[in-house]
């Protein structure tokens, strides 16, 4: 049977750079969208950061996989014609411009509305689209100071803070961004309405970090225990690695003490359940630390199994791709850049019946398809030739 496309039959016009908009719009073209990304002639930033192979940027490549690539100069009059030529038969705009440039572009919900009426129209912000933050600049690093994930990184008691040491931020708002254009192209088919969608990433990293990391934030009328407590226990040191091992049942914490012969900490009433175990977090892994200390991290995660423990090693970036979970489920695909050669990439989320997802390819060359889309809407090669001898397109 062919692949799953889910989203067969849908455009999305994606004007967005960085990380958030592109990790949306890469899911929406995982399953199945024509997503077309529309650059500058200068194209992405994000095409020279991180690793790069023969030009092609790894981060690049994995926010932008599956997608198509046209260059448009929006400065120009002509440029935003053919924007507006390519929305009108668009389902969906994502763009992640700050609040008041997408209209001073062409590129407004109520301007592009006027094109195509039952438009699904997302505006991603860093900080909202009111209040006294909303132009200055946001990155990923920033909004986690503001949300409270680095206060909340510092650990158990609070220390110094730190930042989660990939894009949190970012990506909780593009995987949000991509589930709310699937609703509204849902709620489009049962009313015949579009939508205009707006996330910020402060409000979406701050949702995330909410139900656990901001606890003891939640009740405004005091609760039974006021007090800080760990939402993740901390990695321990074995004789020759690490291991992560989480104890929230009584019958796992017991089950964790006899196995490492400390039985007395079992009966504890400072340990009594889940919640003192928390709060009592420092204390309890003092103990338990020196003892995990001496065994070898393989045996120890066998041991653990066999008492119904839950626990894991930590794998290195490097091996992970190698665990044999990871190789059973084929959570890891390979395909083949026609710049950087073979990659290693995640297989698309989910997994469905029949009919599988097709495979991601890879992310698009600066301006790759821009004669192919402008040929879409009608343009002949001497047009589009003439487009980019004026600098319109690229």
């Amino acid at each position: 049977m062919p692949p799953t496309a889910l989203l067969e039959g849908y455009r999305v016009v994606d004007l967005s750079v960085a990380a958030a908009g592109p990790l949306a719009t890469a899911v929406l073209a995982d399953q199945g969208a024509d997503v077309i990304k529309v650059e500058s002639p200068a194209g992405d930033f994000m095409r020279t950061i991180g690793t790069v192979r023969n030009g092609v940027s790894a981060v690049f490549a994995s926010l932008n996989r599956s997608k198509r690539s046209i260059c448009l100069d929006l400065k120009r009059p002509e440029g935003v014609d053919l924007l507006h030529r390519l929305v009108a038969g668009s389902d969906v705009v994502v763009h992640n411009l700050r609040p008041g440039v997408a209209e001073r572009l062409g590129a407004g919900y109520d301007e592009l509305r006027s094109l195509r009426p039952d438009l699904v129209y997302c505006a991603i912000t860093g900080w909202g689209e009111q209040g006294p933050s909303i132009q200055r600049p946001a990155y990923d690093s920033v909004v986690q100071a503001a949300s409270g994930w680095a206060a909340h990184q510092g650990g158990m008691p609070p220390g110094e803070p730190q930042f989660v040491r990939n894009a949190v931020c970012d990506k909780t708002t593009g995987l949000t961004v991509a589930q709310l254009v699937t609703a509204a192209l849902l709620a489009r088919e049962r009313t015949g309405e579009g939508r205009r969608i707006g996330v910020s990433m402060l409000h979406a990293g701050l949702a995330f970090l909410w139900p656990d990391g901001m606890q003891t934030a939640t009740f405004l009328d005091g609760g039974d225990d006021d007090g800080p407590r760990a939402t993740q226990p901390p990695v321990h040191r074995t004789a020759d690695g690490w291991i992560s091992i989480s104890v929230i049942l009584a019958a796992e914490f017991r089950a964790l003490c006899a196995t490492l012969g400390l039985d007395a900490l079992a009966d504890d009433p400072v340990f009594l359940d889940n919640g003192a175990r928390s709060r009592h977090a420092a204390r309890l892994w003092e103990t338990v630390d020196p003892v995990l200390a001496t065994w070898p991290t393989e045996q120890l995660s066998r041991a653990l199994d066999a008492v119904g423990v839950p626990n894991a090693v930590v794998r290195a970036p490097s091996t992970v791709h190698d665990d044999p979970q990871v190789v059973a489920n084929d959570l890891l695909v390979e395909i083949r850049d026609p710049a950087a050669g073979r990659m290693r990439v995640p297989r698309v989320v989910g997994d469905l019946s029949p009919e599988p997802f097709a495979l991601p390819r890879p992310a698009p060359a600066l301006g790759e398809h821009t004669d192919n889309v402008l040929a879409e809407l009608g343009l002949s090669m001497a047009e589009i030739a003439a487009l980019r001898e004026g600098g319109t397109v690229r």
